[in-house]
């Protein structure tokens, strides 16, 4: 197959915002969009070369496989293998255990099943997984495991029979895509059929000859082609974030781009002159290891340093990224594919042996809990809130709903037998005081429920534009919260993560503590009236009135303060590292909280007073308090977060005390 220097060029125009992106460049919201071009140009090489080798009779599914070994094995496993001593030293004992699903994971190519199940890409913690951009290498291989017998299968009915089906699977995979990233997000973003479209396209301009066809279409027309592609690659680069839908529709902008630049772009083009440089071409030649380097270096620079690294920090880490990539290139990925150095035996034999080791190191991480005898007992002791939302009564209160979907059938607090006359709604801010709730209720001698379900903010009008099953259970959930109208009256705790939805933006404490997430955004009967967070205040007052003008009691939870840090494990590393904590160690500034919050405490404030509308402020109990200017994030060592938002037990019942001495 001809060599083509423009298509190396494609590679760096594919991997510079991706890495850009995981480092949390501003303006590159959507430059994760450069694994689909990858994909379009991986469909579109591997699928020219065994269409060329299948013409003449001469292709091998051992030669094949051998290749990938070849290409992709080498340099993955050492970049694993030398994450292995970094994360033993800078990765706490949970941390370390995933970490080494991860290592097994890699070695069976089953990386992308591992984190769908564990949590969405754009999750909080997603970014301080050293592996997590390996989904994508696990997407290909197991893409490469069928298609090669596939194509050759399909080959005996002609290249016109082949194309059509090729195209109808790419086409069931597209509008498989689409669904699944508006009701199962996650599932849709890592799996190989949600995914397999975007290869196959590149499998198909490579069937159709279309760079071929546009040889003959004339150069002018091959220069509009090639830049629109670029523009269409930009587009999504730097008018997407983690908000887009995907990989449905929205995926057709970069992956068409790539198509475009395949086909059209070529060196008497001026897209192809500048994809061909000796800049583009030198960065897409070691464009696989960059893409294996960066994520390790970022991910590993924000857990030893707690935080976003900082300009300096950053732009010296893509620099290691730079020149570690190029010593994989020249040391390890080039020798591996010289066949005279090599035997195929031995590149199998030693990609067996590789994995065995990657599969042992995983086993070994997750059997051993992430090796806790590594850490002291007040380390270990310190971690031991991070697992506040996972104890049994609060996710019994979840199952609850979620079983039954109803709020008839939520769990019930405090005393028990008697007639709930208290309700906790809300979100996961909500879960976190079912236990709190709980003894402060029993305390009082009252009966309660626990309406509180995660994501779910309890709006009367306003949906969730990212939708999931979860999301459709809170919609039916808030459906029966503001209709009934026969119920008797009841008092209602009402605890929701308010300046998220308001602002959409996730915390940044301005001191290096960034919430990574996905950004929030809702639709309300007013959006096309008013702007957005006007339009949002304008949601949480209904709500509140809907639910007093039904003669009950709302007691309003204001805004719990975010930290931007993990506490617990912020606290823990400080406490290895320096081997005591300070009273303002991990906590934010109030200033900093007081802007955040603004908009909705004056969303809020409009309420204007009622007689049965009852205003709990977190931030009196724990800003300005044990730390002057500071809002705490611990007392005398015990956490008051479980993570960078969400109270631990102590925070929790800080402010369910104040609950308890205005509950009426």
């Amino acid at each position: 197959m001809e060599y083509r220097r423009e298509i190396d060029g494609l590679r760096a125009v594919a991997v510079m915002p991706v890495i850009l992106f995981h480092g949390g460049v501003a303006g590159f919201g959507g430059g994760f969009v450069g694994v689909d071009v990858f994909f379009v140009i991986s469909g579109y090489l591997i699928t020219s070369l065994i269409a060329a080798q299948a013409a003449s009779g001469r292709f091998s599914l051992l030669e094949f496989y051998e290749r990938r070994a070849r290409r992709i094995l080498p340099a993955l496993f050492f970049v694993v293998l030398a994450s292995v001593p970094a994360a033993w030293l800078l990765m706490l004992p949970g941390e370390y255990r995933n970490f080494s699903q991860s290592v097994a994971a890699v070695a069976v190519f089953a990386s992308n099943v591992l984190f769908w199940r564990e949590s969405g890409y754009f999750q909080p913690n997603s970014e301080v997984k050293p592996l997590l951009h390996t989904w994508s290498l696990a997407v290909e291989e197991q893409y490469y495991v069928i298609f090669p017998i596939l194509m050759l299968i399909l080959w005996r009915f002609g290249r016109p029979w082949l194309v059509v089906l090729l195209a109808l699977v790419a086409a069931v995979s597209l509008g498989w895509a689409e669904w699944g990233s508006r009701h199962m997000a996650a599932v849709a973003f890592y799996s190989l059929p949600t995914r397999g479209w975007e290869l196959l396209l590149g499998a198909l301009i490579a069937l159709l000859g279309l760079p071929e066809a546009s040889r003959r279409m004339g150069r002018p027309a091959r220069e509009v082609l090639g830049a629109a592609g670029l523009l269409l690659i930009a587009t999504a680069v730097f008018a997407f974030d983690e908000s887009t839908r995907f990989p449905g529709l929205h995926a057709l902008v970069p992956t068409i781009g790539a198509g475009l630049v395949i086909a059209a772009a070529a060196p008497d083009t001026a897209v192809g002159r500048v994809l061909g440089s000796p800049i583009f071409v030198g960065v897409g030649l070691i464009s696989y290891s960059l893409y294996l380097w960066h994520q390790p270096l970022f991910a590993f620079a924000k857990l030893y340093a707690l935080s976003e690294p900082g300009p300096l920090v950053l732009v010296s880490l893509i620099v290691a990224t730079f020149g570690l990539a190029y010593l994989t290139w020249r040391y390890v990925e080039q020798p591996f594919r010289d066949r005279s150095r090599l035997t195929r035996r031995s590149i199998f034999v030693l990609a067996g042996v590789l994995s065995a080791i990657l599969i042992g190191l995983g086993a070994a991480g997750h059997v051993g809990n992430g090796f806790e005898r590594r850490f002291s007992p007040d380390v270990l002791k310190m971690l031991e809130h991070k697992q506040d939302l996972s104890r049994p009564r609060e996710i019994a209160c979840l199952r609850a709903l979620e079983t039954s979907g109803r709020l008839e059938e939520a769990c019930v607090l405090g005393a028990p037998g008697g007639e709930p006359t208290v309700v906790l709604v809300g979100d996961s801010h909500a879960r976190t005081f079912v236990l709190a709730m709980d003894r402060v209720l029993a305390q009082k001698g009252l009966t309660g429920r626990s309406y509180a379900y995660t994501d779910c903010p309890y709006l009367f009008a306003a949906r969730s534009r990212n939708r999931s099953p979860e999301q459709n259970l809170c919609d039916r959930l808030s459906a029966q919260l503001y209709a009934a109208h026969d119920s008797p009256p009841r008092t209602y705790v009402f605890v929701s993560r308010w300046t998220l939805r308001l602002e959409q933006e996730r915390f940044d404490n301005g001191e290096g503590g960034v919430e990574p997430g996905e950004r929030e955004h809702f639709d309300t009967p007013d959006s096309g009236k008013l702007d957005y967070e006007g339009a949002m205040g304008v949601q949480y007052q209904q709500s509140i009135r809907r639910l007093l003008d039904g003669g009950n009691t709302v007691v309003l939870v204001y805004p719990v303060p975010e930290m931007g840090w993990r506490v617990p494990e912020y606290l823990a590393k400080t406490l290895r590292y320096h081997g005591r904590l300070k009273p303002e160690t991990a906590s934010t500034n109030y200033q900093a909280f007081q802007a955040r919050n603004a908009r909705t405490h004056a969303a809020l404030d409009a309420l204007g007073s009622h007689p049965r509308l009852i205003r709990i402020r977190p931030e009196r109990q724990l800003c300005d308090t044990y730390v002057e200017g500071r809002c705490a994030a611990h007392v005398r060592g015990v956490p008051l977060y479980l993570d960078d938002d969400h109270l631990s037990a102590l925070g929790s019942q800080l402010v369910a005390e104040q609950i308890a001495a205005r509950l009426p």
